[in-house]
């Protein structure tokens, strides 16, 4: 049986004195401030608070504890005194919790715009900056999503659209973690759209990717130097790869390079996997002279790419515009260029189509997954009783370079 009494222990500077509740359970008591303060002439000669407002404040914290914890029921039993305050000190469940403020908290933790790029949408959606996370309900989010595809200014389809979903559904999930606590009957965050409400799924993108024929000749194009951008695209490709499709906001990011390794987490599945999607690939010899090129020294960048650009969406678009225009080299009228509509994410299909789909590599499916350091729903269970081998990827990458690396007359 727990009690609660209220205690006006000691005055300050200001004459004034801080009401606390003495909570006892279990026989043992701690002290919980409260947010009533007296003065002198609030307290009558027995030590007792004058009736007026400010006991009215006191007994309603009182009655609010006591409420409380009749609702514990028998679990109050198995709670010492800290815990049992532990769970008074909680907002009640009818407090509001802000999702944006959550969602900026959770993309800084991350350091992921994704992030921010939806909670930026949902504010524009629903016309404000604070959202109780308990007004995300299923026909909520079936609008918001049908708000994405159709509004005037920059429509989301597809990859975008399920994104920004899925993240709004792994925010509210760690939420529903923190704050709620069913042990103790908890439950601020009620609501559970994609109960009811489907994610849409992304639709299958067209295949982009290289011949092996093509690739052995964008590695051979002769790029002049004067050409800022085709040459950085024509460097950076073929990094990535030698370094199995990393992509551009990883080696814009990747901060570790060591014992001739490059680790990183896949930002585009950090938030999505317990590892944080991490991966460690070994730099083979035919990189040294890109990693030279571009190497820096400062921010504890593994490249200076962040010296050369104001942002990862900057130096992505500077590789695409550089792959267009080597597309356009020595290409005369009436000509179709040997890369056409070429992009940087080809080359990590490339790198995986060529892995599967050459019989002599003998490489199979599960490794080229576990190269490319996919999240998968279908491998989860499986990757829990396996531990990464690095080697084995290793290998499967040299034997892929090997391949494309080996040029005769005829390429």
């Amino acid at each position: 049986m727990a009690t609660f009494n209220y205690a006006i222990p000691y005055e300050n500077r200001n004459n004034e004195t801080r009401v606390i509740v003495r909570v006892t359970h279990k026989r043992v008591f701690r002290n919980v401030k409260t947010p009533v303060f007296l003065n002198r002439s609030d307290i009558k000669g027995d030590g007792e608070i004058r009736k007026g407002a400010k006991l009215d404040q006191v007994n309603k914290i009182l009655i609010d504890y006591r409420e409380r914890t009749a609702k514990l029921g028998y679990l109050l039993d198995s709670m010492t005194v800290d815990q049992l305050i532990a769970y008074l000190e909680q907002p009640k469940e009818n407090t509001p919790l802000d999702f944006i403020e959550f969602g900026r908290k959770y993309a800084k933790t991350y350091s992921n715009i994704n992030i921010t790029c939806a909670l930026n949408s949902l504010i524009k959606f629903v016309g404000r900056e604070n959202i109780d996370v308990n007004e995300l309900t299923g026909v909520m989010m079936r609008n918001y999503s049908e708000w994405l595809i159709h509004r005037k200014e920059k429509p989301c389809k597809g990859r975008a659209q399920s994104l920004y979903l899925s993240l709004i559904k792994k925010m509210l999930k760690d939420m529903k973690f923190e704050y709620n606590d069913s042990d103790f009957g908890i439950v601020r965050v009620k609501v559970s759209p994609f109960d009811k409400y489907e994610i849409p799924k992304v639709p299958v993108p067209e295949k982009r990717t290289l011949s092996v024929a093509q690739l052995r000749k964008f590695i051979r194009k002769e790029v002049p130097q004067t050409m800022r951008c085709a040459t950085l695209a024509h460097d950076v490709s073929i990094l990535s790869f030698l370094l199995i499709g990393m992509n551009s906001t990883d080696l814009f990011n990747v901060s570790t390079y060591e014992n001739g390794r490059i680790s990183y987490e896949r930002m585009k599945v950090r938030t999505r996997r317990d590892d944080k999607g991490f991966f460690s690939v070994l730099v083979p010899p035919e990189a040294e002279g890109i990693m030279r090129k571009y190497r820096s020294n400062k921010n504890g960048r593994v490249f200076r790419f962040s010296e050369m650009y104001k942002s990862r969406s900057t130096f992505n678009t500077a590789i695409n515009t550089g792959l267009k225009q080597i597309g356009m080299i020595g290409k005369g009228k009436g000509q179709v260029s040997d890369f056409p509509n070429l992009e940087y994410y080809a080359f990590r299909h490339a790198w995986a189509s060529v892995a599967y789909n050459t019989p002599e590599l003998g490489i199979d499916k599960y490794t080229v997954h576990d190269a490319l350091n996919h999240a998968s729903q279908d491998m989860k269970i499986t990757n829990m009783y396996i531990d990464r081998d690095f080697a084995k990827i290793d290998q499967a990458n040299r034997d892929v370079i090997n391949y494309v690396f080996r040029f005769d007359e005829s390429d």
